[in-house]
């Protein structure tokens, strides 16, 4: 996912926009409202457990006291790597998707 997320960043760049590449939990949690957008790049390891630098960020956006509206400014994608012979096949991807789409 990091390779993937740097080869993505050489795309945006290319095109004189800005950017940066982090490991999820590297990213300050309560700096997530203040992006204008926000790009995931999410593998899925194992049997469909989260990868394990991202598991922190993913346990503070379950939280019940975040607002439906704590992300309302941001706009998001998220891309999934996973292998599809797998059950849970994008799992933590899909995860984020929708909790993201939840909280804005």
């Amino acid at each position: 996912a990091e390779e993937q997320a740097k080869n993505l960043l050489q795309d945006i760049r290319a095109r004189g926009l800005k950017g940066t590449v982090s490991a999820m939990d590297d990213f300050e949690f309560d700096d997530l409202p203040s992006q204008k957008v926000l790009i995931l790049v999410v593998s899925t390891c194992g049997l469909g457990e989260y990868p394990q630098n991202c598991k922190y960020t993913w346990m503070k956006m379950q939280s019940p006291d975040l607002p439906m509206t704590w992300l309302s400014g941001v706009k998001f994608a998220v891309f999934g790597l996973g292998d599809s012979t797998y059950s849970q096949f994008c799992v933590a991807a899909s995860g984020y998707d929708v909790r993201l789409g939840e909280l804005g």
